[in-house]
């Protein structure tokens, strides 16, 4: 063709720009799922928003309960309102099942997880896991 350089069959190879080309696979079926109502409870904050959604909050946090795979979501003006929220969060669905939240889950960012929260979780024996962002 006429304009474009001529290849030779002598290209470098660069595992660097290979490896990086790679997909990551898709996570496997059957993986750590909940066998009761409470077991793992996964939880994120989203935010903030360009506009304000209802009653002036900027973000909302989502609780997830793994073994009913249904999303409780609560609207906060600011991230320090999760600790509320989780508590609220807590009373509500306890009371409702009768049984205890065994694992809290939330991604690295660790948005709300401070001193407090992670006594209260400790009060509660609620063991805290850290999982990738946007799982599960």
């Amino acid at each position: 063709m006429k304009g474009l350089p001529s290849l030779n069959n002598n290209l470098d190879f660069y595992e660097d720009c290979t490896m990086n080309k790679l997909t990551h696979l898709k996570f496997l079926p059957g993986g750590n799922r909940a066998y009761n109502k409470l077991y793992i409870i996964y939880s994120d904050i989203y935010g903030l928003m360009n506009t304000e959604i209802i009653q002036r909050n900027r973000y909302f946090i989502t609780f997830i309960n793994d073994y009913f795979r249904k999303a409780y979501v609560y609207f906060i003006k600011t991230k320090d309102q999760a600790f509320d929220k989780f508590c609220e969060f807590k009373v509500q669905v306890e009371n409702k099942t009768n049984q205890r939240i065994k694992i809290f889950c939330t991604d690295k960012k660790r948005e709300f997880i401070n001193d407090c929260f992670k006594s209260l979780l400790k009060q509660h024996g609620i063991l805290y896991q850290v999982i990738a962002p946007h799982t599960p």
